[in-house]
């Protein structure tokens, strides 16, 4: 885990170093350089952050010019903040009783895993099986983005952005939310479609946002073939 965070820091730092170069029109010397080609060829561990927020709206590239003042005013009233983001996909909701999971992962670590391998035979796989093995619900990925337990009801979302072969963000699976939050606007572009829950489907089910992240966790690194996994809690980084 040390490493991994090392690495973020260390891109970061490169990230501004560049900037402030082009911004005031010099160049880097050569030994600089060098650093930074050696840095940015490390390969970090696979490491997969995962959350519970606070109820907030997030717009995907597809919906940024789509989303007006109208339609934040609306995400207002229901006690949600909106943010824009530079990932995939349109609008989607996270919130309390929601895991997200963001997912640091160098493609080229791994041989003949693209973006779109790594979104449906580790992200999208990986949901379908936790939620077989787990909880009995039989879920598919269908020609619509994310994962559904019926041809109309959404049960998970995914979005990601790849940079230098690394990936960013990741997926959503409803655990246990309000679906109010997530049932008032159009998901995906997909009309006469909703968002369910493992709740939802299974009311019996003991079921906790933190639970599952490990079981998605746990899940990911079978397909990764990764043996070890290091549990690190927030508060510790």
């Amino acid at each position: 885990m040390d490493a991994n965070l090392d690495f973020k820091t260390a891109e970061f730092k490169l990230r501004q170093m560049e900037l402030r170069s082009k911004k005031n029109n010099t160049e880097l010397n050569e030994e600089t350089k060098a650093v930074i080609s050696k840095i940015r060829d490390l390969q970090p561990l696979p490491t997969i952050l995962t959350f519970e927020f606070n109820n907030v709206y997030a717009g995907g590239l597809k919906s940024k010019q789509e989303i007006g003042p109208e339609l934040v005013k609306r995400f207002e009233t229901l006690g949600c903040e909106y943010h824009q983001l530079d990932r995939g996909g349109q609008v989607t909701w996270h919130g309390q009783g929601q895991l997200v999971a963001y997912s640091l992962v160098d493609l080229k670590a791994f041989e003949k895993l693209s973006a779109k391998c790594f979104v449906s035979r580790v992200l999208l796989d990986s949901i379908t099986k936790l939620l077989d093995k787990n909880f009995g619900i039989q879920s598919s990925v269908t020609e619509n983005p994310g994962v559904w337990v019926t041809p109309n009801d959404k049960i998970a979302s995914v979005g990601i952005r790849v940079k230098r072969g690394v990936t960013e963000y990741g997926i959503s699976l409803n655990v246990d939310p309000n679906l109010k939050f997530l049932n008032t606007f159009e998901m995906c572009g997909l009309k006469q479609k909703r968002a369910t829950s493992i709740r939802e489907q299974k009311p019996e089910s003991e079921v906790a946002v933190k639970d599952v992240a490990h079981m998605f966790v746990r899940e990911v690194a079978e397909v990764l073939s990764m043996d070890r996994i290091e549990y690190v809690s927030g508060d510790k980084l």
